[in-house]
């Protein structure tokens, strides 16, 4: 610990001397300015992601240790599932110019959406059970053929941090860990560390038992969604799992570090929004986030899409 707090003030140190230096040239003033943005932006990411590795770590635990104990983060009411209608037509979507954005934002463009119907929140825990209850681990057809093999190779049968748990009569029902340590399950509360497959398995489901033509929304659906005013639906809980894979938009240009965004455009799932975890500098509703459609151990859940 005490390596890593020394090496942390030497940087910290060589930034602020840089900082100071008052015999550059403007260009190179503002070039370095534009890189300590970004990299005081991407600490941000990274502070979120400290604390999801760590809650990862204290469910390793089976002592079930409590990071902070607050509980609930918010009162939990019943919501009724509303579809919010949206004509489609030709959107923009995109930095708009203003302010600091990640390369990967930019440039604002033009996209064609059919009309479309989003849900106005977000799928709920009651409804996960459903679909748990109803056998949707176990039944191929819902899933994409590497969903499936993840959940055979994983043995997965419900979201990573659900346990089963037995009350003092003797009954079982689901318990889930968090950084306020182990909670039942609500049936209210948003679905959380859920992967892209398990999503996508649940959309395919409900539309055969709802009949209704339902799968997860594109970026651009939830951008365009997101940015209506007066705003249609509630976000910013958990980051939301997209059908749309993180690739440069048309006319993208890396700036002002080439390998910020690039490396990183492989066919990776969006997720949109900001979680309970993400630092307020962070939310804005053109923030394109992404991890691995097998990732299940961040703060992510879904909305459906109708279409």
């Amino acid at each position: 610990l005490e390596r890593v707090k020394a090496y942390r003030a030497a940087v910290d140190e060589r930034m602020l001397v840089l900082l100071d230096r008052h015999d550059l040239a403007p260009d190179t003033q503002a070039e370095i300015a534009e890189l300590v943005e970004l990299g005081l932006q991407h600490e941000q990411q990274h502070q979120e992601l400290i604390l999801t590795d760590l809650k990862h770590l204290l469910a390793c635990n089976p002592l079930n240790p409590v990071y902070r104990p607050a509980w609930p983060l918010a009162p939990v009411t019943a919501v009724e599932h509303a579809w919010c209608d949206f004509a489609g037509g030709l959107v923009e979507i995109g930095h708009a110019g203003e302010g600091f954005a990640f390369d990967n934002e930019t440039p604002r463009h033009a996209v064609h959406l059919r009309p479309f119907a989003l849900g106005n929140r977000l799928v709920t825990n009651g409804e996960w059970l459903e679909f748990i209850e109803a056998g949707g681990y176990g039944e191929p057809r819902w899933w994409l053929s590497a969903g499936w093999d993840w959940v055979r190779q994983q043995r997965v049968e419900a979201p990573m941090y659900w346990r089963h748990r037995a009350d003092a009569q003797g009954a079982s029902g689901w318990a889930c860990f968090t950084l306020h340590g182990e909670v039942p399950v609500d049936p209210h509360t948003p679905v959380v560390s859920v992967s892209l497959y398990e999503a996508d398995a649940y959309a395919r489901w409900r539309a055969e038992v709802t009949g209704e033509p339902l799968r997860l929304p594109t970026e651009a659906e939830w951008e365009h969604a997101a940015l209506q005013a007066p705003q249609p639906f509630a976000w910013g809980v958990v980051w939301e799992w997209t059908a749309s894979p993180f690739e440069p938009f048309d006319g993208f240009q890396a700036h002002p570090y080439r390998d910020y965004s690039r490396p990183w455009f492989d066919g990776r799932p969006v997720l949109r929004g900001a979680s309970y975890l993400t630092q307020p500098r962070m939310r804005h509703r053109r923030y394109r986030n992404f991890f691995g459609a097998d990732r299940n151990d961040i703060v992510a859940g879904f909305r459906s899409c109708a279409a």
